[in-house]
């Protein structure tokens, strides 16, 4: 009879815990180059600009990672505007999930001094994000 109980008590408790869900912080790193120049989770305040001098010929690749700690989402993607203009929609890694490489160089016209563009990265999955605003990145040319 106690095994019974115990055992009618142990699925008891494992139904009780079966609905619960994770309670994960989801964040982001941005990375240009090797180094990341900003990082945020979705407690963090509206982003503020971040300027990036840069030289016309040593452009880099802009590294986005949107990263969810129980697991990553099915689909997801990166929107590049400029002011309202979508210049670029980037769909999400099949094998490294919410991973995104943005070439600059494509997007913006490198070959001018003294310029400035202001790119916003607006992300979105199919766990609740929805056009989730991760940065401003003013880049200056020199």
């Amino acid at each position: 009879m106690k095994c019974i109980f115990c055992l009618c008590l142990l699925l008891l408790s494992g139904a009780a815990f079966a609905d619960v869900t994770y309670d994960t912080i989801p964040y982001w790193h941005v990375s240009y180059g090797s180094k990341v120049i900003i990082r945020g989770n979705i407690n963090s305040p509206a982003p503020a600009g971040y300027e990036l001098s840069v030289k016309p010929d040593a452009v880099k690749d802009l590294i986005v990672s949107f990263i969810y700690d129980s697991g990553q989402p099915a689909s997801s993607s990166l929107i590049v505007k400029e002011k309202n203009d979508v210049l670029r929609t980037i769909e999400q890694d099949p094998v490294m999930g919410a991973y995104f490489r943005i070439p600059v160089r494509e997007l913006i016209g490198t070959h001018q001094s003294n310029v400035r563009y202001e790119l916003d990265f607006y992300y979105t999955d199919d766990r609740g994000q929805q056009n989730r605003k991760l940065a401003t990145i003013i880049f200056i040319f020199k």
